[in-house]
């Protein structure tokens, strides 16, 4: 069900759209598809990061699910590898150094293999979603054992060209690791929602240490925690 591919007609009704909205959308190049001989397709999978990257509200199913559901995530916990200067020599040297420490922790088994299905993912679509921030994942990793959710987040001082979707360059990264996909979209989206704050991104890339990264994180859900209580 994952790799579902949807025609156009199937992706219109699953997005809650008409058709001819669609092929607007299509025409402006505003949503990830492929043309396959005259006809166009749709993988279920990319639409749904799509919609919970740009924090859409016409998902269902799953993803509806996913953002209506109030368990509190907590970023400050899940992130546990904090590399502050990235290697931004090219796109595959960042998810490199993203993903080295969930191999060395054994949560991967194949380095090489986990990194270029990242980068076929960047290649369907880009993860930098704006404001100097990229979320790279890959839903189920499949061959890697299970394990419990994990981020590895990172910095890259001078920035670099990851096609972002506001042409801008792109400094801060998320690489989210999980082998469920509820809680991948989860985390998906507490990830997204957190990065809509200018403030807490700029805090996060004057970070000098993984403990100034963390502390910025904890600052950020308890002043969420606080205006919920309110």
């Amino acid at each position: 069900m994952n790799q579902e591919i949807m025609t156009f007609a199937e992706a219109a009704q699953y997005l809650k759209i008409g058709e001819k909205t669609l092929q607007r959308m299509i025409s402006r190049k505003e949503i990830p598809c492929a043309k396959v001989g005259n006809q166009w397709r749709f993988l279920k999978s990319i639409l749904d990061d799509w919609l919970i990257s740009g924090m859409q509200r016409h998902s269902t199913n799953t993803v509806e699910k996913v953002i209506l559901d109030h368990e509190t995530i907590r970023l400050s916990r899940i992130t546990r590898f904090i590399n502050t200067d990235l290697n931004g020599e090219s796109r595959e040297s960042i998810l490199t150094d993203l993903a080295k420490p969930l191999f060395e922790e054994g949560l991967i088994n194949d380095l090489d293999n986990y990194v270029s299905r990242l980068k076929l993912r960047e290649e369907m679509v880009s993860t930098a979603i704006g404001r100097r921030c990229a979320i790279p994942h890959i839903r189920k990793p499949g061959e890697n054992r299970a394990c419990n959710p994990v981020i590895s987040a990172g910095i890259c001082r001078d920035g670099i060209d990851f096609n972002s979707l506001d042409g801008e360059s792109t400094n801060l990264f998320f690489l989210i690791h999980s082998d469920s996909e509820p809680t991948h979209l989860r985390l998906l989206s507490r990830v997204t929602e957190t990065i809509r704050s200018q403030k807490t991104v700029k805090s996060l890339l004057e970070a000098r240490t993984p403990s100034d990264f963390t502390e910025t994180l904890i600052r950020y859900e308890s002043y969420i925690d606080l205006n919920e209580k309110n």
